[in-house]
Parts: structure tokens; sequence; C-alpha cells
């Protein structure tokens, strides 16, 4: 994303500082289908920092919707090559920070109003949260806890929160064994009408091809095998009960990459491009057959396009 960087020494500086960098940024996007019909979007997105006579840097940041005319995200934070601590809205969490949405522990993405605190030891990072309400005090009881670690090449984290009065706790690892890349983990949240969740998968790479086994708590397997050369990208998934799905792309070169895949045994079709138009700008044009069941979230294949025909001009700056 290219920023537009400003220096101010004396509107926009923190105390101790001798100035403030700020750099705006944000995109836009205007799309047609024939079935939902116009969508314009944008947000603006406005970022300070500053070096302080301390050692550490402070630095604040704001996402405004302009669509809807909201801000969706703001915060201030002061940090250093160790330790960090941010204060805002639509944080992510400590349990979402070490272990993603995996198996669902703690808030979640983006749902944190309140704090974040990380600090380094070694190679391990330690991250805590706590959501606070605008004018409303703390509770402990809702604090989440994270850790993150390397040890001999394997990445290894663990996450523990405490959602509605239940404790929930998680952990993933991956690593390389004789050339295969592992990687899993274990819950403990009520997902799926099981509170106990695990999952394992491996991944293998032969020549240009890797080919993917995964396996999880319900005996539920998924394999899977994707071919990538010469800006040929060809996936296929295959999982038990007989779901599968298939996507291909093509680098084609000049700014130009075309998509096409297959999803829903087959019922769902869709094929798409994109165009670079330089500056930051993209064209994007697609076509989806919702054949089988309607998708709720209206986002079919690996490029999440809407069903029926879609144009759209979407610009970064």
């Amino acid at each position: 994303m290219k920023s537009i960087l400003l220096a101010t020494a004396a509107s926009v500086a923190f105390a101790g500082a001798a100035a403030a960098e700020v750099t705006f940024s944000g995109e836009a996007s205007a799309a047609y289908n024939n079935n939902t019909g116009l969508d314009v979007q944008a947000e603006l997105k406005a970022a300070m920092s500053a070096a302080l006579d301390n050692g550490y840097t402070a630095s604040a940041g704001a996402t405004f919707d302009v669509d809807a005319g909201t801000f969706k995200r703001a915060n201030v934070s002061i940090s250093s090559d160790v330790a960090s601590l941010t204060f805002g809205t639509a944080l992510n969490g400590a349990a979402y920070t070490v272990v993603s949405d995996t198996y669902g522990v703690g808030l979640g993405e983006e749902k944190t109003n309140g704090l974040l605190a990380s600090y380094k030891i070694g190679e391990t990072t330690v991250y805590a949260s706590l959501p606070v309400a605008q004018g409303a005090k703390a509770d402990l009881n809702t604090l989440e806890l994270g850790a993150k670690t390397t040890v001999s090449g394997w990445t290894v984290s663990a996450a523990a929160a405490k959602v509605a009065g239940k404790n929930e706790f998680a952990a993933k690892f991956s690593g390389a064994v004789a050339g295969a890349t592992i990687s899993g983990g274990f819950g403990t949240v009520d997902k799926g009408g099981k509170a106990n969740q695990w999952d394992i998968k491996a991944e293998y790479p032969v020549g240009p091809v890797t080919v993917s086994a995964a396996y999880d708590e319900a005996s539920v397997y998924v394999l899977g095998a994707k071919y990538s050369a010469n800006g040929v990208t060809v996936a296929a998934e295959y999982t038990k009960g007989g779901a599968w799905k298939a996507d291909a792309s093509y680098a084609y070169g000049s700014g130009v990459n075309v998509f096409a895949g297959l999803a829903e045994k087959g019922n769902d079709i869709y094929v798409g491009a994109t165009y670079d138009l330089g500056a930051g700008a993209t064209l994007t044009g697609s076509y989806v057959k919702d054949g089988g069941a309607a998708d709720a979230d209206n986002k079919i294949g690996a490029k999440d396009y809407a069903r029926g025909a879609t144009v759209k001009v979407s610009f970064k700056f």
C-alpha cells in the first residue's frame, strides 16, 4: 500500500518527542452485480507515530468507513523492541493473536474493545487482552492470555480465555519432519456440539505438486493436492462424505490473472479475471453459477466471488 508521508513538528506531536510521522492510506471500490446491484465502499486510514526520548515509540491510528460515515476502529499504543501496550477498538484479542479462529477460542478477530499487551522473552512472546467498553470498568474474569514460541524449528502457541462464564483453551503447533510439514492442535470450546476438538494435517511436496491429508476428532478426513509451476496453479480437495472442490489460476502476464473453479461437488462454477491497472488500481470481472444450496454469505470459490456477473474497480493508496 502506497502511503503519503507527512512530517509535522508541532501540531501532531507526542509528549517527549520532537515530532510525529503521520501517514494516510485507504482503499475504495465500486462494484456492480446483476443480482445485488451497485455497491460502493471506501475507507480512510490515518496513522501517526513518534520515537520518544526513553526509547519507546508512541503511535495512534484510526480507520474511517466513508460509506457508513463511522469510525471502524481507533487505537493508541506505546511499544519497544520487547513490549507493547495498545488501547483501542476492534483489536485482536490475545487468543486470536496466537491461535486465530481455528477453535473459536476467545472473542475472535477484531472483537476486543479494550487493551492488548505483549512482552517478548527470547523466542517467546506472551499476550494479554482485556475487553473494556467505553465508560465501563474492566472485569478480570474476561481476561484472555496467549503465548507463542519457537522450539527446535517448531512453532507452538497456546491461548486461554473465559467467555460467557465458560473457560476456553486451545493450542496449535507446526513444524517439519522428513520433508513434510506437520500442523495441528486442540481446543476445549463448545463448537458443533463437541467440547473437545483436535485436528492434524500433513503436507508433503513432490516436485511442483504438494499432497496433503488432514484428520480431526469427528473422524472427518480431507485429502488434497496442489500443483504450482510456470504461473499455473491447480488445487483439488476431497472431504469424507463426497464433498469436493477444485480451483485453478493462471498468471497470464502484463498484470492479467485468470481464475476458475468448481465447488459444492461441482454444483457451483466460477470464472474470473483481474487486471492490474497500475498505481494501486485493479479491475475485476467474475461470473458464478451457484447451482447447489445457496451460500449464505454469497462468497463462492477460492476468490469469494458473488453469484451472478460482477464488474469491480478497486483502488488502494
